[in-house]
């Protein structure tokens, strides 16, 4: 592991607040970005609420950057590639990801490493279920999902889905994952007490869905499509609940209760979402500098995260939301 400390400093230029005005100021107003070492994209990104983290997998400089978004101070940790991470509190650890054909176990206080679980294949997304206290790691491109064992530090079993599994997510409400496959247009739903998928959804319009985020609010699914479409999907019936363009190049999307609205990450912008009564209406575009597609959200502030690199460099950015 390799500890790099980079202050925000003032001659860091900020993005320009071109952003669409509403009456009572911009959708979000971007900070200073915050420089992160090593070169090329990242994929998902995660916040640690409780320990004030971004978490952020960069696969395009083999580590998982963890940014302190209190201090500024920046820990990579050397994984390899990595696609995805997820926090378990409960065993105080970090769970990575990535084509690596293994995850790896991060210890959530000191951040070394404390163990390496072999796969059978490339890995994609992480999530932790929260009510069966198991992790679960989508093979990427592949038919199954792995299930970890946080106790043990082993992989337990499977869930047999359809090919190539994109984002996950989870409902407490229903005690469901919910989980985008991209070549048929569907959603699979997975009952984690069974490890089986009880129920498959329709996503069109939205085509190639990547982004997946949940509204406990009105139990409502966002599935983003690589077509540039947001679906709304109802959990309570798999029927849709709206739909809307986005921008387009969209992978990771995150729901933000305290605003109410959902996040795309796009090419060059972030496409800014409202849930309604009546479906869901795209209310902005955020330019962005960088490649972005990849996006989070602080519950404590509100604020919005990205992540970008290039061969030039990579950074990672807070949008602080306004009306």
């Amino acid at each position: 592991m390799k500890r790099v400390i980079f202050a925000v400093v003032a001659s860091l230029v900020m993005l320009s607040a071109m952003v669409p005005a509403h009456a009572d100021g911009p959708i979000l107003t971007a900070q200073a970005p915050i420089p992160v070492p090593g070169v090329g994209h990242f994929d998902f990104i995660q916040f640690d609420a409780e320990k004030h983290r971004l978490l952020a997998c960069h696969p395009g400089a083999k580590q998982l950057d963890i940014v302190d978004v209190k201090t500024g101070q920046v820990t990579a940790i050397d994984t390899g590639d990595v696609n995805g991470v997820a926090v378990d509190a409960a065993d105080n650890r970090y769970y990575t990801a990535g084509p690596g054909q293994d995850i790896v176990v991060i210890d959530r206080t000191t951040l070394a490493k404390v163990a390496d679980i072999p796969t059978s294949g490339p890995c994609d997304d992480v999530l932790y279920e929260p009510k069966s206290g198991m992790v679960y790691v989508a093979h990427d491109d592949g038919t199954e999902d792995w299930v970890v064992d946080p106790k043990t530090n082993k992989i337990t079993g499977s869930v047999a889905i359809a090919g190539a599994p994109e984002v996950m997510t989870y409902s407490v409400t229903s005690d469901r994952v919910y989980q985008n496959i991209k070549p048929t247009n569907q959603v699979q739903v997975i009952d984690p007490s069974t490890n089986t998928v009880v129920s498959t959804w329709s996503t069109v319009p939205a085509e190639s869905p990547h982004g997946l985020a949940f509204n406990a609010k009105r139990n409502c699914l966002y599935s983003a499509g690589k077509n540039g479409t947001l679906a709304a999907i109802d959990i309570a019936n798999g029927h849709s609940a709206g739909s809307c363009d986005i921008a387009n190049g969209v992978d990771q999307i995150v729901f933000d209760p305290n605003t109410d609205r959902v996040y795309c990450a796009c090419s060059g912008v972030i496409s800014v979402v409202r849930p309604s009564d009546e479906g869901v209406t795209r209310i902005g575009d955020v330019p962005i500098t960088g490649v972005g597609h990849c996006i989070t959200v602080d519950p404590t502030t509100g604020s919005v995260w990205i992540a970008s690199g290039d061969d030039k460099g990579s950074f990672v950015q807070e949008f602080r939301p306004g009306s």
